[in-house]
């Protein structure tokens, strides 16, 4: 019996601690359950269908530390030479196609862009940390295969415009384009695997919000 009961007690105390609810953050926000991004986090006593339009913060890019000086663990056939690489090309470029992405889901979901801060308005500040693209350049003297595109941190921050109350907050790891064997690549097939990943990561970014905000109509009524 007292086996039997040794037994069930680490059941018990896992059942207890999924029962647990998930703790606020010191702004509020509580954890929300998500099968399409890593962490989400929601405001729960948000007016959330009060909001109909948005302004979209430039979207600022920090590069992994050991970027450039690393050999791409993924390529194959690069050239013996160091790859020359504009650095703040690449960040534009990135900030440009997560910019482009937040905006056409926001506008397909019904919120209507805006420049300036007011009632019903959303700010939203994406953000590109770790960023490591595997073929930035364009090489003419050898050819380059990857099995990724690269990869990145992606974090989106949702605010009431007029009073700067953090409503969302979510955060993402992204491998662009994860194949099984290695793919010819340059900056041109990389830059097309990144719009897709920063696209996805919009739509499902909008569509969490979306859900939150259709399930806030439907307490309400």
């Amino acid at each position: 019996m007292k086996l039997r009961l040794l037994a069930v007690l680490p059941v018990l105390a896992i059942a207890a601690c999924a029962a647990t609810p998930e703790q606020p953050t010191a702004e509020g926000l509580v954890r929300s359950p998500s099968s399409q991004l890593d962490q989400l986090y929601l405001r729960p006593a948000a007016d959330l269908p009060l909001y109909d339009k948005v302004v979209l913060d430039p979207v600022p890019v920090g590069l992994r530390a050991d970027w450039i000086e690393q050999r791409h663990a993924y390529n194959r056939f690069q050239p013996m030479y160091p790859p020359v690489i504009d650095a703040e090309r690449v960040k534009k470029d990135m900030a440009d196609l997560m910019q482009a992405g937040l905006g056409e889901a926001f506008r397909a979901a019904g919120y209507e862009p805006m420049a300036l801060a007011g009632p019903g308005v959303l700010r939203v500040s994406a953000k590109v940390d770790e960023l490591f693209v595997n073929a930035p350049e364009r090489v003419f003297v050898a050819r380059q295969a990857t099995r990724d595109a690269g990869q990145a941190k992606l974090s989106l921050e949702v605010r009431d415009s007029a009073s700067g109350v953090v409503l969302a907050r979510i955060e993402h790891f992204v491998i662009a384009r994860e194949a099984l064997r290695a793919n010819p690549a340059d900056d041109v097939s990389s830059r097309m695997w990144f719009d897709v990943v920063f696209r996805r990561f919009a739509s499902n970014c909008v569509d969490a919000f979306g859900a939150a905000r259709r399930t806030a109509v439907s307490l309400a009524q």
